[in-house]
């Protein structure tokens, strides 16, 4: 019984977690403690009192340890951090106003600053894959019974995704339509048993057999939603409307309030609000310490280039940027030409306008380092889709459905498509539609932690790519 009732309904977990996020703090304190070979005095146990007073209230209001259908680990990990940088920067404020920071130790406070958020994350992923496994073990007790009003496409798709992800906790029990009047299964439900009509689920959701419902008809049965919607008021059943625009490609849809009215952002930007500003100190910062970094590497390629060929050392070139603004990108030179005009060629395979130093960087994308400067500026992001000359983006606006929906965002010096080997030169029309894809998967699944992911991937992948001509 015990089992059951935390397995089903979790009345446990978020006491568990925020036991286990106290006695993560107290332990981070105490090993850079440790690690500094300081003694622990009294300043340093108020601080971690402080320290799991404000993060327990942070962690709260951001529901960090409910475990929700739809939340992912990266949204735990967002949030995490999120949480722990707030309770650091209360502790300084705290500490300023109190006069006491020439009581703490920097290195101390700088090691708990990095050890708080990976001891919390360290633990939450141990405590998840405990969570996954025990859900996988223990199917007939597994967490909610979601059920799906609208047996098609879109409810089948929604179902797989839920059954494939135990770490959502729920269980699918069955669809739900007025179209199957027999109960059994059809080739679009394929192992997902059809249990009745609307007019079933609804008496099955007063009755408590039901916590989560999907309703996945399409948008023009309004009247029907409506209908649904109104008699499942009188349940406690959790409703979900999965949008259905029949494998539409939506850009990170999000409701927002106008008046009265909520409206859907189906072509939007993810980079909003907070979203907004972590993107642009992502791109300020790591730019700035890499362009210190590289900036011998730079003056021996500026050098290198003069020597070897004539031309300029940088070449600028029209991109569309952010909304379909032109914006001029910088590179190194790597061609004898400099090709700017309503037709530009895209280099190849053994291309004679390529310098033999420019297909070396153009290799190792060390002719890109310049775009630094571009991230610096605010026209670029480090990472967003990769630009194309104007000319291109007129050509394939026309071929490629949804094309321009990658000018939502600023373009990156790389992506998510350059990780998955969709650069330099795109021969085939199916080539650039598959970049775009990758494009649009990106913009629609924005995370903070995925842009750190495609940055150090290309360290484990490696820099050099076979495409770049």
């Amino acid at each position: 019984m015990f089992i059951k009732k935390f397995n089903h309904r979790h009345q446990l977990t978020e006491p568990l977690f925020f036991f286990f996020d106290i006695i993560s703090i107290a332990l981070s304190l105490s090993l850079s403690i440790i690690i500094y070979g300081i003694s622990f005095s009294t300043p340093y146990f108020s601080a971690a009192i402080i320290a799991i007073i404000c993060y327990t209230l942070i962690s709260k209001a951001t529901h960090i340890n409910q475990i929700e259908p739809g939340r992912v680990i990266q949204q735990h990990t967002e949030l995490i951090l999120f949480s722990s940088c707030l309770t650091f920067a209360l502790l300084l404020l705290f500490a300023y106003l109190t006069k006491t920071t020439a009581t703490y130790s920097r290195v101390t406070v700088t090691l708990w600053f990095f050890l708080m958020p990976s001891t919390l994350l360290f633990w939450r992923f141990i405590a998840c894959q405990v969570l996954l496994k025990f859900a996988k073990n223990h199917t007939r007790l597994n967490l909610k019974k979601v059920a799906i009003l609208g047996a098609n496409k879109v409810g089948n798709e929604v179902a797989k995704s839920i059954s494939n992800d135990m770490s959502l906790g729920c269980q699918i029990i069955g669809f739900y339509d007025d179209r199957k009047k027999t109960k059994g299964r059809t080739e679009e439900t394929i192992d997902i048993p059809i249990l009745g009509t609307f007019h079933d689920a609804i008496i099955s959701a007063k009755e408590n057999k039901i916590d989560i419902i999907y309703i996945t008809l399409p948008f023009e049965a309004e009247k029907r939603i409506t209908v649904l919607l109104n008699k499942l008021r009188d349940s406690t059943v959790a409703v979900h409307i999965i949008p259905n625009f029949f494998g539409y490609n939506i850009a990170h849809a999000r409701w927002h309030d106008i008046g009265d009215y909520q409206a859907l952002s189906l072509h939007d930007t993810p980079f909003y609000g907070v979203g907004s500003l972590l993107k642009r100190l992502e791109d300020i910062s790591p730019a700035s310490i890499i362009l210190l970094l590289i900036s011998i590497p730079m003056l021996i390629i500026a050098i290198s280039i003069k020597l070897s060929s004539h031309g300029p050392i940088i070449f600028k070139q029209k991109r569309y940027g952010i909304n379909g603004e032109e914006l001029i990108i910088y590179k190194f030179r790597s061609m004898k030409v400099c090709d700017d005009g309503a037709i530009i060629k895209q280099a190849q395979k053994n291309d004679n306008r390529v310098t033999k130093l420019g297909a070396f960087l153009r290799k190792t994308s060390l002719d890109e380092l310049p775009q630094f400067f571009n991230v610096l500026n605010g026209s670029m992001s480090i990472v967003g889709p990769r630009p194309h000359a104007v000319a291109h983006n007129e050509e394939y606006r026309k071929l490629i459905n949804s094309y321009m929906l990658r000018h939502l965002v600023k373009p990156g010096i790389t992506g998510w498509a350059q990780i998955n080997g969709y650069r330099g030169e795109t021969k085939y029309l199916e080539q650039m539609a598959k970049r775009i894809e990758y494009d649009l998967y990106y913009i629609r699944n924005w995370s903070l932690i995925w842009d750190f992911k495609i940055i150090f991937l290309p360290v484990f992948k490696g820099f050099i790519n076979k495409n770049a001509y």
